[in-house]
């Protein structure tokens, strides 16, 4: 059994640890999140989705401050992750999931668009 102090629990989040978080690693658009484009689409990319409706609202909520249009579609994108995040499945983590959402965030963090860890709890 794992505890949160062992050498094998900390070994292999080190090893997740870089591909996920790694600067590099920010490379993600609206296809990457299944279901937003087409969502998009039916709104003529016009407005949010109303299954993230919620999610922009908590951001904006946790940030203090409504999202000006320069910080629109980088807040689609980190709305579509928390939302998978959320939905998730245990069985379904993989290492290319969880670099996907790594890279959401780090293009967040490139265009000061950052959230809370409050937002994942």
């Amino acid at each position: 059994m794992f505890s949160a102090r062992s050498p094998s629990l900390s070994s292999a989040f080190s090893v997740l640890e870089h591909p996920v978080y790694d600067k590099a690693n920010n490379k993600v658009e609206k296809e990457s999140f299944p279901g937003l484009q087409e969502e998009l689409q039916r709104t003529d990319g016009e407005e949010v989705p109303s299954f993230l409706q919620s999610i922009v609202s908590r951001i904006e909520k946790d940030r203090g401050i409504e999202t000006n249009f320069a910080h629109e579609a980088i807040q689609l994108l980190v709305s579509a992750a928390i939302k998978e995040m959320e939905d998730c499945p245990v069985k379904k983590l993989d290492l290319d999931r969880l670099k996907k959402w790594g890279a959401t965030l780090n293009r967040g963090k490139e265009v000061s668009f950052e959230v809370g860890l409050q937002m994942f709890c």
